[in-house]
C-alpha cells in the first residue's frame, strides 16, 4: 500500500513538471522536464513491483490498473516532450523522427496488447474431442494463430501508416518543428483515450483479491 501511496504522490508530482516543462520557456524548462523523466521512472519502478511481486501486501486491483495506466502514460509524454528542448536543425528531424517511432511502437503495442486480449478467445480450438484435442492442438493452434497475427498485424499497419500520413500532412501544412508537435499531440491524445477507456470498462468488473 505504501507503494501505491508513493506512485500516486509520484505521479501528482510528474504531471505538474510535465506540464511546467510543455508550457514554459524550454530554456528554464528543461530541469522540470529532468525531474519529470526521474519521477517517471520512480512510477514506472512501484508499478513493476506492485504487479509482479506481492512484497507490497494486498493492492486493490483498480490501484494496479490504474498506477499502471499512469505509469505508460507518464513514459509515453516523457518521451515526446523530449522533441520540445531540440534545436530546429537538420538533426532535430533525425531526432524527431526517432520519437515519433517510439511513440507510434508505444501506442501500436497497446493495440496490440488489447487485440490479444480481444481477439485470444475467438481462436481457442472448440468442438473437439479429449483425443482430437492430444492429437491435433498444435495444428489448430497453429492454423488460427496464422490467422490471429494477420489480423493484428493488419491493425497494426493500418495504425502506422494513418500516423505516418497524418504527420506527413502536418509536415507538408505546418513544416518542423510544429507538425512534431501536433502528430505527438494525437499520439498522446489516442493513447490516453484507449487507456482511459479500458480503465473505464473494466472498473466494474474487478473485485478485491488478496495475493
Amino acid at each position: 500500500m505504501r507503494l501505491i501511496l508513493l506512485g500516486g504522490m509520484t505521479t501528482g508530482i510528474a504531471l505538474t513538471l510535465l506540464g511546467i516543462a510543455i508550457f514554459l520557456d524550454p530554456s528554464i524548462a528543461f530541469l522540470a522536464y529532468l525531474g519529470c523523466v526521474v519521477c517517471t521512472g520512480i512510477v514506472v519502478a512501484c508499478a513493476v513491483v506492485n504487479s509482479l511481486t506481492t512484497w507490497p501486501g494486498f493492492v486493490h486491483p483498480d490501484d494496479r490498473l490504474w498506477s499502471n495506466i499512469l505509469a505508460y502514460l507518464l513514459t509515453l509524454f516523457s518521451i515526446l516532450t523530449l522533441g520540445r528542448f531540440l534545436k530546429e536543425d537538420i538533426r532535430a528531424d533525425w531526432w524527431f523522427t526517432l520519437l515519433f517511432n517510439i511513440g507510434t511502437l508505444l501506442l501500436l503495442a497497446l493495440i496490440l496488447v488489447l487485440s490479444l486480449i480481444g481477439l485470444s478467445g475467438r481462436f481457442r480450438p472448440k468442438g473437439l474431442t479429449e483425443k482430437e484435442k492430444a492429437k491435433d492442438r498444435s495444428k489448430e493452434v497453429a492454423s488460427r494463430l496464422i490467422l490471429f497475427a494477420l489480423l493484428v498485424g493488419a491493425v497494426m499497419a493500418a495504425g502506422q501508416t494513418g500516423l505516418i500520413l497524418l504527420w506527413d500532412y502536418f509536415y507538408t501544412t505546418y513544416g518542423s518543428p510544429l507538425s512534431y508537435y501536433y502528430i505527438s499531440v494525437t499520439i498522446g491524445s489516442l493513447t490516453t483515450l484507449i487507456l482511459f477507456s479500458l480503465g473505464i470498462v473494466l472498473r466494474a468488473k474487478y473485485e478485491a483479491v488478496r495475493t
